[in-house]
């Protein structure tokens, strides 16, 4: 049950993200719609930036956990762009509200942990300094983020095409930064 509810709660947060900004739903809004008492809301949450922290966690684990690394790291920023395609409205209306300082940079730091986890289990036994590995993982999202951005409120971009062709242009390019990145630990 306890499960159960808490993604109850989670849907109908980004159900409510369909409607309106971040910081126009209210907890108790929130409860009324899952039919739940503040009291259950806050059992699993400490307030609405702690559940969209969960959410932002849950969606870096499910990402990891579909990361097989099979067609290499192209694959898995494109795993990453369509998965923020996909909560672009959610994202969108977080954008929109007074959260976006907040959560924009949370989200950020959650883009750049996976696509790290991403470049390392891509180099495996071969290690990168710390700081290449961070500066790599942070060019990614921010090349994710520079997307998501421009997609935000325009009805005429055209995502997938942007995806595709951005794919076919890095092909290579990352594996070249960490080829550089060891050259020059060399």
């Amino acid at each position: 049950m306890t499960m159960g509810t808490k993604q109850k709660i989670v849907r109908e947060f980004f159900a409510l993200l369909e409607e309106k900004p971040a910081d126009k739903i209210t907890v108790s809004e929130l409860c009324q719609r899952c039919n739940i008492s503040r009291n259950t809301f806050y059992y699993h949450f400490s307030d609405l930036h702690a559940l969209f922290d969960d959410v932002v966690k849950a969606s870096e684990e499910s990402l990891l956990a579909r990361s097989t690394d099979v067609e290499g790291i192209q694959s898995n920023l494109r795993d990453a762009l369509v998965f923020t395609r996909k909560r672009s409205r959610a994202i969108s209306r977080i954008w929109e509200s007074d959260f976006r300082d907040d959560v924009m940079p949370r989200l950020h730091d959650s883009i750049q942990r996976y696509m790290q986890s991403v470049v390392k289990s891509r180099v495996g036994s071969d290690v990168l300094s710390e700081s290449d590995l961070e500066l790599i993982a942070h060019l990614l999202a921010c090349l994710i983020d520079g997307i998501m951005y421009n997609a935000m409120g325009d009805a005429d971009y055209d995502f997938d095409k942007v995806v595709d062709r951005g794919c076919e242009l890095l092909r290579g390019s990352i594996d070249h930064m960490i080829a550089n990145a060891r050259e020059g630990q060399g």
